[in-house]
């Protein structure tokens, strides 16, 4: 028996941070998001007790890496206060926006304005505003304006409050994402029918459980992508927190789902990362403070065994437990916030009595014959039913000791929507899929039947490889 739990999940996300540190990329935003993680770690080990403990890392060490990535990001802003992507080329407002959009965004978690920032931050905006005259209507990129500018708190010029105006106009055609930020910037300029009129717009697309959390449930098989999903999650989470702080449920179904995700995909980009951090931190950083005392016991029959966790922060143990016939488990749970956990089982059983269980994701094998005879080709069908996006799964796929796969060869597929690598071996094949998203799939192949006798197919399992307890 194996049980697994964790007392303050967010830490896997903050855990994520120091992997910025070390990049083969030297792009601007890369050197933004590496400033940007540095600086938060600075900020968590002076104001969270035993960081140390949970963030390995030398802070010495730290702090030479964010002091030099910060001389090449000034190296990158011209005297105009725009923005270049490498040395050399040409000024670009979209990364001059980029920049300054995730640097107030530090500020707000920093308490207060990064004593490296305010002049970077005054040139940039004033780049943005001399760009902004350009706009004749109201675009994405003036959104992000005027939430930069509304988030350091300046007087807004002629031309940012006629973009004000026209903003407060809903329309039904926005994205998602824009009404969300739209949300934020009314917020701030105290437009709070406006606000609430956009708001009520961007929960009605809000789906989701209690064991998924709150989402944006897009259509099964949705082609957006996951860097896409978490862009726009992590704003909408900033904005019921910034618009409707009373929301505390719907932010924490928010929340869950972002950390689940964490779990089963790739965050991918260093921007996602900060992005995600930011939007798990924004209300507060309260469960880093607090202490994990959380207790399990596992009990049997005249027996109990207390676990607990050595590490006081993060709260994780994984234990091994060799008892016959456990019955119960019973978490005493004293620390605040929501908790993870997980309990798995070895043991044996006939092949012919193992019934299906799943959890997030659903495998079903259909083969094309019953009762097969020497020379028969068999047709088999694997369908696959996720229900949210999930990365680096694997299908493990055994096949009969009397048949052989019909194509023998590994290599890359793509059937029904769903690319993998697939491997052949002895006596199963694997299928790779680096990407699932949500919805049904359809995997295929055929064995050739080459001896007589009676065999077992096997048990067809799927996981996340990366996180077993989501498996089938």
């Amino acid at each position: 028996l194996t049980v697994e739990y964790t007392t303050h999940p967010v830490w896997s996300a903050i855990q994520a941070l120091p992997t910025l540190f070390h990049t083969c990329h030297d792009d601007l935003l890369t050197l933004i998001s590496g400033y940007y993680a540095a600086t938060l770690c600075k900020h968590l080990y002076e104001t969270v007790e035993d960081m140390d403990k949970v963030l390995k890392v030398d802070m010495d060490s730290v702090e030479d890496f964010r002091t030099k990535v910060w001389e090449k990001i000034l190296e990158r802003q011209l005297g105009s206060g725009a923005f270049i992507w490498f040395p050399g080329m040409e000024h670009s407002t979209y990364l001059t926006r980029e920049v300054a959009f995730q640097l107030v965004r530090l500020n707000r978690l920093l308490g207060e304005e990064d004593e490296r920032t305010a002049e970077v931050l005054e040139k940039a905006v004033t780049y943005l505003r001399s760009q902004l005259k350009k706009d004749t209507s109201l675009s994405t990129s003036a959104l992000h304006h005027l939430y930069i500018v509304s988030s350091m708190g300046k007087d807004l010029d002629t031309n940012e409050k006629r973009l004000l105006k026209e903003l407060a106009k809903v329309s039904d055609e926005w994205s998602l994402e824009d009404r969300a930020l739209a949300s934020i910037v009314l917020h701030v300029q105290d437009k709070n029918r406006a606000t609430n009129r956009m708001m009520d717009g961007v929960e009605k697309y809000l789906g989701g459980t209690p064991e998924t959390g709150r989402y944006v449930d897009y259509p099964s098989g949705s082609f957006t992508s996951i860097d896409r999903k978490i862009h726009i999650h992590t704003q909408i989470m900033e904005a019921v927190m910034a618009v409707r702080p009373e929301a505390q449920e719907l932010w924490k179904g928010m929340r869950r789902w972002l950390l689940l995700e964490k779990r089963t995909t790739d965050w991918n980009t260093p921007i996602n990362t900060i992005d995600a951090v930011y939007a798990l931190l924004s209300a507060g950083r309260e469960e880093l403070k607090d202490e994990a005392q959380d207790a399990l016991d596992v009990k049997g029959k005249g027996y109990t065994q207390r676990l607990t966790s050595p590490d006081h922060r993060k709260g994780y143990v994984k234990a091994e437990i060799d008892v016959p016939s456990p019955k119960t488990l019973q978490i005493h749970k004293v620390s605040q916030g929501e908790s993870w956990g997980a309990v798995y089982a070895q043991f044996d059983q006939q092949m012919d009595s193992v019934s299906a269980a799943w959890q997030g994701i659903n495998i079903r094998r259909e083969m094309s014959h019953l009762s097969p005879k020497v020379g028969d080709r068999i047709h088999i069908r694997y369908v696959i039913t996720a229900t949210m996006d999930y990365d680096y799964v694997l299908l493990h796929a055994p096949r009969p000791a009397s048949t052989e796969p019909a194509q023998p060869m590994s290599g890359h597929l793509y059937s029904n929507g769903l690319s993998c690598y697939r491997t052949v071996r002895d006596e199963a094949t694997d299928y790779y899929i680096a990407h699932l998203p949500k919805g049904t799939y359809v995997l295929e192949e055929d064995v050739m039947v080459e001896r007589e006798g009676s065999y077992n197919a096997g048990i067809t399992t799927i996981e996340c490889m990366y996180t077993t307890s989501l498996v089938r």
